[in-house]
């Protein structure tokens, strides 16, 4: 093709009126044959297969640690709330407790009341009895 092409201009001669509109022709790029044309795409393919292996083996080490933080967050996360559990349960069983013991008091106190209530009762049994002691007159000797 190329060598035809040549031929060809060499046997055009322009004319002294068109010479200087006759511009050459451009140049023939180089196309490289097939094979090397394939040999660098899977080249590239290769190169860009490597690429993407290293990508997807990076995030499979991102999720991996991301995994691990969540499963350390979810442990801590767990390991409060069963303290906090316990914690409330402790409460609970105390107030359950205080609640019983307030009303062993409650008991006590109404016993008390009572006995105040008799004591009461009995002082004033005693200061009546005190008065008719000093209003009674014991028989003396000379009467």
């Amino acid at each position: 093709g190329k060598q035809w092409y040549q031929r060809r201009v060499r046997g055009v001669q322009p004319s002294a009126a068109t010479s200087s509109n006759v511009t050459p022709p451009p140049p023939v790029a180089h196309v490289p044959p097939d094979s090397v044309v394939l040999n660098e795409i899977g080249t590239r393919l290769r190169a860009t297969s490597q690429d993407l292996a290293g990508m997807l083996s990076w995030l499979e080490g991102e999720i991996g640690s991301i995994s691990g933080h969540t499963s350390q967050m979810v442990d801590h996360h767990v390991a409060a709330v069963d303290h906090i559990a316990n914690v409330t349960d402790q409460s609970i069983q105390s107030m359950y407790s205080l609640l019983s013991r307030s009303s062993e008091i409650q008991e006590q106190l109404v016993k008390v009341e009572m006995m105040s209530a008799h004591l009461k009762s009995i002082v004033k049994y005693l200061e009546r009895l005190e008065g008719t002691v000093k209003t009674f007159k014991l028989p003396t000797n000379g009467s």
